[in-house]
């Protein structure tokens, strides 16, 4: 799996999983992040483990 891939997963297709997430009281309050946002985050979250494993690493 490339790095891009593990920072951007394809969305999920288990329609029971979705159906419940979405429609839950938190989704419809607005909790969870869309679009460029997720985007961001999943960066932000890939870049700090790249930069984690280097540390541990000794590099």
């Amino acid at each position: 799996m490339s790095p891009n891939e593990l920072a951007y997963p394809p969305p999920i297709k288990n329609a029971f999983l979705v159906q419940g997430t979405m429609q839950s009281a938190e989704a419809k309050l607005g909790i969870y992040p869309s679009g460029e946002i997720r985007k961001e985050i999943s960066q932000a979250i890939f870049t700090y483990f790249h930069w984690l494993g280097a540390a541990l690493e000794g590099n």
